[in-house]
Order: C-alpha cells, then structure tokens, then sequence
C-alpha cells in the first residue's frame, strides 16, 4: 500500500496562473489534481486529496493502482520548485495518512491551521 496525503499549496495570486498553467501528468492539468479551497491574505489555497506526494521519492509503478490518484516524480518536484522559487508568496504541507507534517515548503502557518483529532 502506497503512502497517501492531502496536500495543500497556497500561490500569492499574482503566481496563480503559472501554477495552474504548470503540466502535471500527460493529459491533465493541475485542476484535474487541486480544488481552490480559500483565498487569505492574497493566497489561494489549493488542495488535494489521497494523493501519493513525497518531494523526491521515486514511485512503484508495479503497485496495484499505482497510476490511480498518483502525481509523477518529476510533477511534484517541479511544482515543489517552483513553489521555492516564489520564496514567501508560496507554501506546500502535506497532511499524511498517520496526520503528521510533511514536505514542507514556506511559512503555511501564517495562511493555515492544521488541526488534529483523537478518540
């Protein structure tokens, strides 16, 4: 089984229209992957949802339903990039499958609060 994440991206808007313009996987586009969740203090947040995101991780392709839901290498590493490239209108984490931080670019806590729960 493969490790999965929501993954949350705020873009200062004046960066938006590179990051959606940005070519994911053949044949989709980063709308196909991100919904525009919010926009706060002129970031959009972006989301997705049970995505395999891990910047540099090589991924299985002979997993059972490894395409499903599954960005490639060279997708998350461009847009993680890109997102260094954009210094302080930029911000990755993601939320994984145990609800721990990762893959964290920028200062999201000024834009986000990441809650957790128990029972």
């Amino acid at each position: 089984m493969g490790y999965r994440s929501e993954v949350i991206i705020g873009i200062n808007k004046s960066h938006s229209k590179t990051l959606q313009g940005m070519p994911i996987d053949e044949g989709e586009s980063f709308a196909d992957h991100f919904t525009l969740h919010d926009t706060r203090g002129g970031m959009e947040i972006w989301t997705a949802e049970h995505i395999k995101w891990w910047v540099n991780m090589p991924i299985l392709k002979d997993e059972p339903y490894a395409e499903y839901y599954t960005m490639s290498e060279n997708c998350i590493d461009s847009i993680a990039a890109f997102i260094q490239r954009v210094g302080e209108d930029g911000f990755i984490v993601c939320i994984g499958e145990e609800n721990e931080t990762h893959s964290e670019i920028g200062d999201w806590w000024d834009y986000i609060t990441i809650q957790t729960t128990w029972s």
